[in-house]
């Protein structure tokens, strides 16, 4: 993919979006940049474009709290299926039509917005948390093998866990860096990555991470459940379209 100045413009102003709502709420930077990527060029180069924000972003994230190696320990069920997941997720799907991708993004992003506005409470999965663990983490990682997002339904399920706020917080790192960077590995060793592409990925970065930057201030400012009232809406919003377009094939 040739840069322009257009397609900077619009790289740059993705990245920046979202790294301001993972500023604000936490996570939410993979999803909309995917999402409005996909809705501006297509699924596959969104997932490539992504990988040096979403590392970046992640690893403060990851190994911030004194937490790692026991969260690492608790998680590693759920870390394992994910790893499992995301190859079998990418190389079934590897070959897919390009609705059949869009499709699937907009009604993953549609199903999460209504579940996280709609609050349904899950129980904890309590002395069957690993097999729990095992299940929803191969979900995941076979929807970030196919889409490139890795926050349905790791996000969902960690918050039943009963971990401490920052220990959720460092959870979601942990989970999110392991799931980018094995889809970055799965991505490369499949030859996927070209130079120009992995760039402007490495260039991504810094709107990325000045969002970041620019959301932790909002976040001090602003309501963060009337922020992820609005954020919620807007994805729901961007998975019709995604929906309409994958339906109507353009």
């Amino acid at each position: 993919m040739p840069w322009s100045l257009e397609i900077l413009l619009v790289v740059f102003a993705v990245f920046f979006v979202g790294g301001i709502v993972k500023g604000v709420i936490g996570t939410g930077l993979p999803t909309v940049a995917v999402a409005l990527l996909a809705a501006a060029f297509d699924v596959r180069t969104a997932i490539l474009l992504l990988m040096g924000p979403a590392i970046a972003t992640n690893v403060w994230q990851a190994f911030t709290g004194p937490a790692f190696l026991k969260l690492v320990r608790r998680l590693a069920p759920f870390l394992g299926a994910i790893f499992i997941g995301v190859i079998g997720g990418y190389f079934l799907f590897s070959a897919a039509d390009d609705r059949i991708l869009l499709a699937v993004l907009g009604s993953i992003l549609c199903i999460y917005a209504a579940v996280s506005l709609m609050k349904i409470d899950i129980p904890s999965p309590g002395p069957r948390e690993n097999s729990a663990s095992a299940a929803v983490g191969l979900v995941n990682g076979t929807i970030t093998g196919i889409t490139g997002t890795f926050v349905v339904p790791s996000v969902i399920y960690l918050r039943v866990l009963d971990f401490e706020r920052r220990e959720l917080i460092q959870a979601m790192g942990i989970t999110f860096l392991f799931s980018i960077t094995v889809l970055s590995l799965v991505l490369g060793v499949d030859g996927k990555i070209s130079a120009e592409v992995g760039s402007l990925s490495l260039v991504a970065i810094a709107p990325a991470i000045v969002g970041q930057v620019v959301g932790q201030a909002i976040r001090d400012r602003l309501a963060e459940p009337t922020f992820r009232a609005v954020f919620l809406m807007g994805l729901g919003a961007i998975g019709v379209y995604l929906l309409t377009r994958a339906i109507a094939g353009f």
